[in-house]
């Protein structure tokens, strides 16, 4: 009997801590679930974490690339506005010095003319004046070695404005020529300059854009690893939960186990004493029964022999005051 008692209270505290390991471990294992997929979504995200940390590192060598490309060409450019500059003092300098040549060589004609025209309409007379007024031939011909050398020096002069103003006329074409390259060249430049800028333009809208990608991926990430967190600490405290139960359980098994036991020592105690008081009770009532019985039976019968002698076998209808 006892043991049957102890048996069905251990089968209840083990359904009870049956019950509460099941709904534990449905909790447990909804919270694994729950922390895996957060898991495997942080995963995800970390891997799109690292590409767009990947693209943003090409697209910042990208844009270091056409940064310096652009200085380069800003360099140039600034260069070349100093070089246009110059050029265009020099094409200045040119065409006044054209100009100058050009005055110069048209006034040495106009001389050249005049001395020319002079020698032949007065040709004659300035021959015989030469030859009447030399006091000897080497004077006649000093004289006419003069006139020879006046019309050669203008020839002279003549041919060196005209060579210098070819020359600077060939110098403003040239500097016109090579002012023309700089512009096409500055040209060039600019339309680089402006690719250029906007390139770094569109790689800097493609930056800012891994940007907030990358922000809403790092909020996703953090909140994946808070659900993590989270869900550790669910399990972490149903664990601790289970394992106080189980203690619990097991020290109420215990404590009832010992009640069980008291209870059942004084209830064979009180069985026992109550056996005892029974049987003494019953003998007691048994002999007390026999006796009684023995002595109303030898009374009745003595006195029904004693009648029965007198009356011969018949009581009298009345009787006397001694018997």
């Amino acid at each position: 009997m006892r043991k049957r008692k102890i048996a069905a209270l251990l089968a209840a505290v083990f359904m009870v801590g049956c019950c509460c390991h099941v709904t534990a471990s449905t909790v447990i294992d909804d919270a694994e679930d729950k922390k895996d997929e957060a898991q495997e979504n942080l995963d995800e995200v970390n891997g799109q974490i690292e590409d767009i940390r990947s693209a943003q590192g090409a697209l910042k060598s990208e844009m270091a690339q056409y940064d310096s490309e652009l200085m380069a060409v800003l360099t140039d450019l600034d260069i070349l506005e100093g070089d246009i500059a110059i050029q265009e003092q020099e094409i200045a300098q040119a065409n006044e010095d054209l100009e100058t040549a050009t005055a110069l060589e048209k006034q040495q004609y106009e001389a050249m003319k005049l001395r020319i025209q002079y020698m032949y309409e007065n040709g004659e007379q300035s021959i015989w004046s030469a030859i009447v007024g030399s006091e000897n031939i080497s004077d006649f011909l000093n004289r006419v070695e003069y006139v020879s050398d006046v019309y050669e020096y203008d020839r002279q002069m003549l041919t060196n404005y005209q060579e210098v103003v070819q020359q600077v006329e060939d110098l403003t074409v040239q500097l016109a020529d090579e002012m023309a390259e700089m512009e096409d060249l500055q040209q060039n430049l600019g339309e680089q300059q402006a690719s250029l800028e906007q390139l770094i333009a569109s790689k800097r809208a493609e930056i800012a854009d891994f940007d907030s990608q990358l922000k809403r991926a790092q909020s996703l990430a953090s909140q994946y690893a808070q659900t993590i967190r989270q869900q550790n600490k669910i399990i972490a405290d149903e664990q601790e939960r289970l394992q106080a139960a189980a203690a619990a359980a097991a020290a109420q098994a215990a404590a009832n186990a010992t009640t069980v036991q008291g209870t059942e020592q004084n209830t064979a105690s009180s069985t026992q004493t109550g056996t005892e008081t029974t049987g003494q009770t019953g003998t007691e009532t048994s002999s007390q029964t026999s006796t009684e019985t023995v002595g109303q039976t030898s009374t009745e019968t003595s006195g029904q022999t004693g009648g029965e002698g007198l009356t011969g076998g018949k009581n009298p209808p009345f009787t006397t005051g001694v018997s």
